[in-house]
């Protein structure tokens, strides 16, 4: 039996312990660590040179910095602290985290440090940091946000935890970046400007285009991140509107919020409802008398925006082109003959955009569904049909990515109620759409 074994509980010491005690003492440090912030960590060259070869090089080879009491480094002195206590440790505090740590601070530390990591070659430290994020991220959507916006400014070392936030941001933009349940603000609010121009011009993310207008407007109205004063970033977001595609937004959100919004110009808008009307008479019979009869006479449209303020008004002015006001209302009106105007900017992962259903015991239910937008950050599928005499739509959808449904509903916005729920799965739990269980 050892020594150590036989002693009694509260006489137990660790290496981890006593290297920790060491640190804190100060008194067999010989070098400072001085980060861009001005702040000093002490530490032990000797212990810093056998974790880290760069460390080794810099503390015992031919620099200048073997000579010197004091290095100066391009970190943060938080960071520098987490670097030295990992070295004698070979653990790090912050990993633990607590009730009163500020999440969102802790998630961009340990961005900064993977980066120092990579670069000291300490590579536990970084595979470390790496299942934390991993962690965080699978625990706090928005919080996906901070680190990729840390990122930004870290360069390719940290690119593995850069990847890490944006497949978790276009699998589930919602979450991450309009959710309010999880955090004090959404996670778009801790985006700076790189970083939603980046997510803005990105092609990969499974959201319908009105919710990535969404974000751009959610961010325009939280709290300034930086030096950018709200005009500024109203004027920035005006430019990152045009990455957005206005054809795949309901023509009553484009004449309601995006109008409202004033990040998008007014002849945008009637050039995307234009060319809406004329998508949807290619594939819509419309009934052209009535149609004609609402031109002829029609000096002000009155139009459809939100079922609370039905009564909204947007007046066109007519530049001697026919009404602008005729395009308006046949797109208005084909959106609320069902025409499907929204649709994801990528398809979700694992579907090919459509699903088949056989051998339902409802026969109305079986046939070809088409991706057709998302609901709650999943991908829904939609088809016309008859049900009891009268068009409607049946859609297979997910509820809060537990389970999936299949539903009959004259509007979308019906989604999530029982009374219009035929099937459901069993395979609760599951963001893939299950091919049985039903």
């Amino acid at each position: 039996m050892s020594c150590i074994a036989s002693l009694p509980n509260d006489a137990q010491w660790t290496l981890a312990s006593d290297m920790r005690a060491v640190l804190a003492d100060g008194s067999m440090s010989d070098v400072d660590l001085v980060g861009n912030d001005g702040g000093r960590v002490s530490a032990s060259r000797f212990v810093l040179g056998a974790r880290s070869r760069v460390f080794r090089r810099m503390f015992f080879g031919t620099f200048m910095e073997s000579s010197s009491n004091e290095i100066h480094l391009d970190y943060h002195s938080s960071v520098l602290s987490v670097l030295v206590e990992f070295c004698y440790t070979d653990e790090v505090l912050l990993f633990r985290g607590s009730k009163n740590s500020n999440d969102e601070e802790r998630a961009r530390v340990m961005v900064r440090v993977f980066s120092a990591a990579h670069y000291f070659e300490l590579l536990s430290l970084e595979v470390g940091v790496t299942k934390m994020i991993e962690m965080i991220l699978d625990r706090s959507k928005p919080l996906a946000c901070a680190v990729f916006d840390e990122t930004c400014g870290q360069g390719p070392d940290a690119y593995k935890l850069r990847s890490l936030a944006i497949e978790t941001i276009r699998s589930y933009p919602e979450q991450s970046m309009l959710s309010e349940t999880t955090m004090s603000s959404p996670g778009v609010a801790m985006l700076g400007s790189e970083a939603i121009s980046d997510l803005m011009h990105d092609g990969k993310i499974r959201a319908e285009e009105l919710t990535i207008f969404s974000v751009l407007r959610k961010w325009t109205k939280v709290g300034q991140k930086g030096s950018m004063t709200l005009t500024e970033k109203e004027e920035t977001a005006r430019g990152y509107a045009a990455m957005i595609n206005l054809l795949h937004i309901p023509p009553s959100e484009l004449v309601g919020a995006v109008k409202d919004s004033e990040l998008v110009s007014r002849e945008s808008i009637i050039s995307a409802l234009k060319q809406q009307s004329l998508m949807a008479e290619k594939a819509t019979v419309i009934e052209r008398e009535q149609f004609r009869q609402t031109v002829l006479f029609a000096k002000e449209v009155t139009l459809f925006r939100a079922p609370k303020d039905p009564m909204e008004k947007f007046t066109v002015t007519n530049a001697g082109n026919g009404g602008d006001e005729a395009f308006i209302e046949r797109a208005l009106h084909a959106e609320r003959r069902g025409f499907p105007f929204t649709g994801c900017r990528s398809p979700p992962i694992n579907t090919l955009g459509q699903v088949v259903i056989e051998g339902a015991g409802c026969e109305e239910v079986n046939g070809t569904y088409f991706e057709d937008g998302t609901f709650g950050g999943l991908p829904k599928y939609c088809k016309k049909g008859e049900w009891q005499g009268r068009d409607t739509n049946f859609v297979i959808y997910c509820w809060r990515s537990k389970v999936w449904y299949i539903a009959e509903v004259s509007t979308f916005g019906s989604l999530g109620k029982e009374s219009n729920d035929l099937y459901l799965s069993d395979s609760s739990g599951r963001d893939l759409l299950p091919e049985s269980m039903w």
